[in-house]
C-alpha cells in the first residue's frame, strides 16, 4: 500500500522545503516508490541510497538519477541499516496508532527510538509530528 493523498502532499512539501543532501530508502512499493520520485524531482542531483529487501516482489527496480543500490537483505536487517544511515527518520505508517503486529514501518520507528535517531511521523491526514518517545529522550523539558 502507498501513502494517503495527504501524506503524499506533506512529504512533497517537506522535501521541497528542506531539500535533503542525501536520501535513503528501502526500495519498496508504496511510500518508498513515492518518496524516491518526489525526492528525485525536487533534488535531481543528490545521491539516493536504495536498500532493497529480499522480498523481490516488493522492490522498485526502476530507480532514476544518481542511485546507489545495495544488496538485498531480510526486511528487519535492511530497516536497521536504513536507520543507521539517517540523521532522522521520516515515517509514513498506514495507521496513526502504533502497530505491534507486524508493521515494518513501526518496527523501524521502534529501532530508531532505541538508537536515538530522531523520528518524525507523517500522520494519515498529512500532519508531520515529532515522535514524542524519541524527542522526550534527548530534548530536556523547558
Amino acid at each position: 500500500m502507498g501513502p494517503t493523498p495527504a501524506q503524499h502532499d506533506a512529504f512533497r512539501d517537506f522535501v521541497r522545503r528542506f531539500r535533503p543532501a542525501r536520501f535513503v530508502h528501502g526500495g519498496a512499493r508504496g511510500c518508498d516508490t513515492l518518496a524516491h520520485y518526489v525526492v528525485r524531482a525536487a533534488c535531481p542531483d543528490i545521491v539516493i541510497e536504495i536498500h532493497p529487501t529480499e522480498d523481490a516482489g516488493s522492490t522498485v527496480w526502476m530507480p532514476s538519477g544518481n542511485c546507489e543500490i545495495y544488496p538485498k537483505l531480510p526486511p528487519l536487517e535492511r530497516n536497521r541499516i536504513i536507520v543507521s544511515r539517517c540523521y532522522g527518520l521520516l515515517a509514513m505508517p498506514q495507521r496513526d496508532a502504533e502497530d505491534w503486529a507486524g508493521s515494518g514501518t513501526w518496527a523501524t520507528v521502534r529501532y530508531a527510538r532505541e538508537i536515538g535517531c530522531p523520528v518524525y511521523i507523517v500522520r494519515s491526514y498529512g500532519e508531520i509530528i515529532p515522535d514524542k518517545q524519541t524527542f522526550d529522550t534527548w530534548i530536556a523539558p523547558l
